[in-house]
Formats: structure tokens, C-alpha cells, sequence
């Protein structure tokens, strides 16, 4: 199966929106609930969380970005 389509280019640029959904539904719905309830520790702590999630996601996507690239390029990447 060829990986150089545009079809795994929309399926990437998929992933990523899905994450970037992700990520702002945890920020409305986890942190900010801390913060309904005056709890800031608590919502620092979860923003924290938050940050690490983000952080590996990104490490993720550079990973597989290069990967994805490299192979479209037949490893001349």
C-alpha cells in the first residue's frame, strides 16, 4: 500500500485536528472545572497534566511526520 498519498495526508491532518480537539476539551471541561469549584491548586496541578499531554503529542507528530516523510522520500530525507 502506497504512503505517499493524499488520502495519508488528510488522514494525518486529521490526527492532528483530533488532538487539537482533545486538547481543548480537556482545557474547558478538566481544568476549568477545578476552577468552578475555587480550587486553583487543583487546576494548576491539571494544567500541568495538560502541558505533558501536549508536550508528548507534539513529540508524537514530529515523529510521525518524519517518518512520513522519509518515506515519501524513499529515505533521502
Amino acid at each position: 500500500m502506497d504512503t505517499c498519498t493524499s488520502v495519508s495526508a488528510i488522514q494525518l491532518l486529521a490526527t492532528a485536528f483530533g488532538f487539537l480537539l482533545a486538547v481543548l476539551w480537556l482545557d474547558m471541561f478538566w481544568v476549568r472545572s477545578s476552577l468552578a469549584h475555587h480550587d486553583i491548586d487543583g487546576a494548576l496541578r491539571k494544567r500541568g497534566w495538560l502541558n505533558a499531554f501536549v508536550a508528548f503529542g507534539g513529540l508524537g507528530a514530529v515523529v510521525l511526520l518524519w517518518v512520513w516523510v522519509s518515506t515519501c522520500t524513499n529515505g533521502a530525507f
